[in-house]
C-alpha cells in the first residue's frame, strides 16, 4: 500500500508528491498519487543504508529527491567541461606530437 512521503518531486507542487511502498525486499517510490508504475525501486542488496528500515530508507530517498538539482553558472562550467575549442587545439597538439614521434612515416599531405 503506497503511502504518503510528505514530498515533492524537487520540491516543486506541479511536479506531484512522491509516495513510497514498503516490499519485502526493499522499497518503490511513486510521483504522483496517480501513478500505476514505480519511477525508483531500490531492492536488496542495494539499499543506500543497510542500517536503517526499509521504511525509514524509502523517507530519505523521498527526501533527496524533492530538492532541486543545483545549477551552475557559464564561468563555473567553462572551468569544468572542455570547449569545441580546447577539443581541436587538444587534437591538434596530438597530431603535431605523433608527427614528431615518427616523422619518418608522415605523408605528404600530413606534412602540409
Amino acid at each position: 500500500m503506497k503511502q504518503d512521503s510528505g514530498y515533492y518531486y524537487q520540491g516543486d507542487t506541479n511536479n506531484g508528491k512522491m509516495f513510497y511502498e514498503i516490499l519485502d525486499d526493499g522499497f518503490e517510490i511513486y510521483i504522483g498519487e496517480t501513478a500505476k508504475y514505480p519511477t525508483f525501486r531500490q531492492r536488496e542488496p542495494y539499499i543506500p543504508n543497510p542500517d536503517v528500515s526499509y521504511e525509514e530508507n524509502a523517507k530519505n530517498y523521498c527526501m533527496s529527491l524533492s530538492h532541486k538539482p543545483d545549477m551552475i553558472d557559464k564561468e563555473q562550467a567553462d572551468q569544468i567541461y572542455a570547449t569545441v575549442e580546447d577539443m581541436t587545439n587538444l587534437r591538434s597538439d596530438i597530431d603535431y606530437l605523433m608527427l614528431l614521434n615518427d616523422a619518418d612515416s608522415a605523408t605528404e599531405e600530413e606534412t602540409k
